[in-house]
């Protein structure tokens, strides 16, 4: 009867913790939808939409920016998730020819 509680209350827990679901990742107001997934075009200039970002992001826990091109042609930004909790590990801003565009990468377990 004990083992039985005990497994009982293991089930429980387990189903609990997959019932609450992870963070998505914050999307610009505005922002147009692209059409391959986790993609949009932000309706801000590349240092707008970064700095939307990181405050949206200091909400859901924060997150590590890294850069990842800075010339007079391309910029680019990543941030990755510090939580475990969200849905997504990584996002990257980038600026191509006056377009700034959001690309939200999901979690590995996530991806098909």
């Amino acid at each position: 009867m004990r083992v039985l509680m005990i497994v009982t209350a293991v089930l429980m827990t387990a189903s609990m913790a997959l019932a609450i679901p992870l963070e998505e990742a914050p999307v610009i107001p505005k922002a147009k939808k692209l059409e391959e997934p986790g993609r949009y075009e932000s309706p801000r200039n590349f240092a707008d939409t970064v700095k939307y970002y990181e405050r949206a992001l200091k909400r859901q826990g924060g997150a590590r920016w890294y850069p990842i091109i800075n010339s007079p042609k391309v910029k680019a930004k990543h941030a990755a998730s510090r939580s475990r909790k969200t849905a997504w590990q990584g996002i990257n801003i980038y600026e191509v020819d006056g377009h700034v565009r959001i690309f939200v990468i999901p979690r590995h377990e996530d991806l098909p």
